[in-house]
């Protein structure tokens, strides 16, 4: 692996994808050690969800790491690890709608807006982070349907 693309963001992701396109396999060393600078506010958490979301989405489907899913040739990374690493995350907002969708059809939809305004109260309460990741794919999806997914996407790499 030579070099990153300009238009990388997640070099990890990118360096992993490459590898097994070309038949290698990534291996974790449980003594490596990395450092990432940890966003010190709430805001710049969720902005950094959205865009690693939003990211992920748009290389997905602009890139060719759909034909990845379920090949046999690349094993357990196409059919399980690729598919819950990187696709569950993205996919919750969508499972979210639906459910909502499918309450307000069959009870009503103050029911079901009544029984969804208390499921996001007990996520927030029980599991803050959580309710951050969820929000902030909810955005990138939202950020893709409006065309506004390059905008959020984009970020400053900070030189070493």
């Amino acid at each position: 692996f030579n070099e990153f693309s300009k238009e990388t963001v997640e070099d990890d992701f990118t360096i992993t994808i490459e590898l097994r396109k070309k038949g290698l396999r990534s291996v974790i060393n449980p003594s490596a050690v990395v450092f990432e600078e940890c966003p010190s506010e709430a805001s710049d958490e969720l902005k950094q969800i959205r865009r690693r979301v939003g990211n992920g989405i748009y290389r997905i489907f602009k890139k060719d790491i759909m034909s990845m899913l379920f090949s046999n040739k690349y094993g357990y990374y196409s059919s399980l690890i690729l598919p819950t690493r990187r696709f569950f995350y993205m996919l919750v907002p969508i499972f979210g709608a639906y459910i909502v969708i499918y309450l307000a059809l069959s009870i009503g939809l103050l029911q079901a807006l009544t029984l969804t305004l208390a499921a996001i109260a007990l996520i927030c309460l029980f599991m803050p982070y959580r309710f951050l990741q969820i929000l902030g794919s909810s955005l990138a999806w939202l950020d893709l349907i409006l065309g506004n997914i390059n905008k959020t996407t984009y970020w400053k790499k900070v030189k070493s």
